[in-house]
């Protein structure tokens, strides 16, 4: 996928991002402003996201959710098909060093996938939004999240960016 593709409405909603964090948080800055759609984006650090509950609690204090947010992935499936709180047409979470995340709890990956695949398709059919969950990695980090996704039976669609020069 070009970067251009990204603001697209509907699935995937997992993208691959191989570069390094810094890079990909300008780059994502630097796209927002020069986007008309003028979407939410939210970075979530993957450090900070290692076992499931913390994945929850930095899910829940980076995009800002509810404090009945329930901690599960029901909870989950409902914030990110709402999402009424976030000022933006569409949404793009950029998850820094993402091979950290879930990394000890390692069936979460599947369930992700299937809430921000379905949530794509949500924002998709109702508001014709994007929806996008941007995996950076780079090196033997990225290595080590392709395995892990393809040991849960997930694919997420690469993001290429521009050249720099």
């Amino acid at each position: 996928m070009r970067a251009e593709e990204l603001l697209r409405p509907g699935p995937p909603g997992l993208v691959l991002l191989d570069t390094d964090a810094e890079r990909a948080w300008a780059w994502a800055l630097e796209y927002r402003e020069e986007s008309e759609l003028g979407f939410a984006l939210r970075w979530l650090r993957g450090s900070r996201m290692r076992t499931l509950e913390a994945f929850h609690d930095e899910l829940a204090a980076a995009l800002q959710f509810p404090p009945h947010y329930g901690h599960g992935w029901d909870a989950l499936n409902d914030c990110f098909n709402d999402l009424e709180w976030l000022e933006g047409q569409g949404f793009v979470f950029l998850f820094l060093e993402a091979e950290q995340v879930l990394a000890e709890a390692e069936g979460g990956w599947s369930l992700l996938a299937e809430l921000a695949g379905q949530a794509a398709e949500t924002w998709a059919e109702m508001d014709e939004l994007p929806f996008k969950l941007v995996l950076q990695a780079e090196g033997a980090g990225l290595d080590e999240l392709q395995a892990r996704l393809a040991r849960q039976g997930v694919r997420a669609e690469p993001l290429q960016l521009p050249m720099v020069n």
